[in-house]
């Protein structure tokens, strides 16, 4: 585990009850790998547009995560969050 805050972001259109569970699921895996070290939020890109495009985000929903560098970004399958997290590089591939 990193000292480092992780810092995340979920671009959602319309939040709806899937990706509220998607953000609950990932919430967990933050707090069981990086306690108290990290930020997340959501945001509904038909809300808040302008922070969507000012991510370069033109698909949802997509996980951003900005620091600890380098930024990365991911367009989520809701079926399979360990492989969404691995591939943004917050936790390691089981073998």
């Amino acid at each position: 585990m990193s000292d480092e805050k992780q810092t995340l972001r979920l671009y959602v259109t319309n939040n709806t009850e899937k990706h509220t569970r998607l953000m609950a699921e990932l919430g967990a895996v933050l707090e069981q790998y990086y306690p108290g070290h990290y930020q997340f939020e959501m945001i509904d890109v038909l809300k808040e547009m302008d922070r969507a495009i000012a991510a370069d985000v033109y698909a949802t929903p997509t996980l951003v995560k900005d620091l600890p560098a380098p930024a990365r970004q991911v367009l989520v399958n809701l079926a399979e969050t360990r492989k969404t997290l691995v591939l943004i590089g917050l936790i390691e591939e089981e073998e």
